[in-house]
């Protein structure tokens, strides 16, 4: 789970760290799962499909307009 984390940790600061709100805002996750995925902070896997994917799509879109 660790690595995980940290793979989570590394694509948000890769992203320029942009803020859970708009995280939140972009992805449709709560903000407090947003803080929890990237803050390394979760105990077991997150849901793929409707926590991962969407925070990825939301960092990816952030990506591509830079």
């Amino acid at each position: 789970m660790q690595a995980f984390a940290g793979y989570l940790a590394r694509a948000h600061a890769a992203a320029w760290n942009p803020p859970a709100a708009w995280l939140q805002r972009k992805s449709g996750i709560p903000q407090t799962t947003v803080e929890t995925l990237v803050g390394g902070r979760r105990k077991r896997l997150p849901d793929w499909s409707e926590q991962v994917e969407p925070l990825l799509r939301a960092l990816r879109r952030l990506l591509a307009t830079a």
